[in-house]
């Protein structure tokens, strides 16, 4: 079936892949597909040691709204930027390699924004492999924030990771590139979506639209994991700074408990490390347990009952920065990583 490209489509889906020949297919698939075709497809490609250029090359060749880029460095920063310029659309929306699109996702996102006034433009996520499912009518739900809004939720979508990620989210090129963003100068995605929230006027959210994550495969740049977490905290704070909001509690706490929370993923990623010996890991858990931002969380969340019922021991162990007490609690508890850039399952669980 040939489609004729409108000049300037109204959606560019903009996708970074390396090594990305196994799963290609889905992502790509699930873009095209789609009942909304007013889109354009940019396929920013990093060296790879598999089939990925080719393949996306047939891909190209196979569909006129398909644009390869090839991109000669390694870091996926300059594989996004790159893309970007590739794009056309009236907005941008940026998708993992391994993520696919639920059935008319575009289109209810298209919907969602069709004055192109929306500044951001947000739909359900889901790690569940199916999804739970979403009723008719919460699927034609549309949930429009202005820009007090959007501050007066910030917390909410802070504690389920929604400001966390470029993945599934639409943002308008003209913005874009009004503000200057560059992901190479941004440094990671965070960074660069936080500098797009700053003054954010209008963010709406579609709970039909579902956007199925599956994580990131690579983190460009960063070998510290403790050292990411702090470096992502920071910008969380910073953000808060700029919007007057340094001393509002919702929004500190909601702050503190994802910092926590990717703590205890830096702690589970320690205490999983074969390769370190005993005195080694003691030491980074200990590193991590007295580091100054650790330490603020747990002042600030000491009366967040939220906070202590889903840390549970742990926090207490945190607190005392106890590294027996940390170890033992992650084995006792079970706990698990916890679930990343969700922010819903099924539902628009923002609100």
């Amino acid at each position: 079936m040939a489609y004729r490209p409108s000049k300037r489509p109204s959606i560019s889906v903009v996708m970074t892949l390396r090594d990305a020949d196994a799963t290609l297919g889905r992502a790509v698939e699930s873009v095209l597909a789609q009942s909304f075709t007013d889109v354009q497809l940019v396929l920013a490609v990093l060296p790879s040691g598999d089939g990925t250029l080719a393949h996306a090359r047939r891909l190209e060749e196979r569909d006129i709204r398909v644009d390869v880029v090839e991109v000669d460095e390694d870091a996926s920063v300059d594989a996004l930027d790159a893309g970007v310029d590739a794009a056309r659309g009236e907005y941008l929306l940026f998708m993992g390699q391994r993520d696919w699109l639920g059935v008319h996702a575009l289109a209810l996102l298209a919907h969602a924004i069709e004055d192109g006034s929306v500044d951001l433009a947000v739909p359900v996520f889901s790690s569940a492999n199916p999804p739970a499912p979403v009723d008719a009518e919460e699927a034609d739900r549309i949930v429009l924030l202005d820009r007090d809004q959007v501050r007066a939720q910030a917390h909410r979508f802070i504690v389920n990771e929604g400001f966390g990620t470029l993945h599934g989210k639409m943002l308008r090129r003209d913005r874009v590139q009004s503000l200057g963003i560059r992901h190479a100068i941004a440094g990671d995605d965070e960074a660069y979506l936080i500098t797009y929230l700053e003054d954010l006027d209008s963010l709406v959210i579609c709970p039909g639209a579902v956007y199925h994550d599956e994580g990131p495969l690579h983190i460009d740049g960063w070998t510290d994991p403790l050292v990411r977490c702090e470096h992502d905290h920071q910008l969380m704070l910073e953000l808060a700074e700029r919007w007057g909001m340094a001393n509002d509690r919702k929004l500190l706490e909601a702050v503190h408990l994802r910092h926590m929370r990717h703590l205890v993923e830096c702690l589970e990623r320690v205490c999983s490390l074969r390769t370190l010996s005993s005195i080694e890991r003691t030491d980074r858990i200990r590193d991590m347990l007295e580091a100054p931002s650790t330490q603020e969380s747990v002042d600030v969340l000491r009366s967040s009952s939220s906070a202590r019922r889903e840390l549970g021991l742990l926090f207490d162990s945190i607190a005392r920065k106890s590294v027996p007490g940390c170890r033992l609690s992650l084995c006792i508890s079970g706990v698990t990583r916890f679930p990343q850039l969700v922010l819903a399952r099924g539902r628009a669980a923002v609100l």
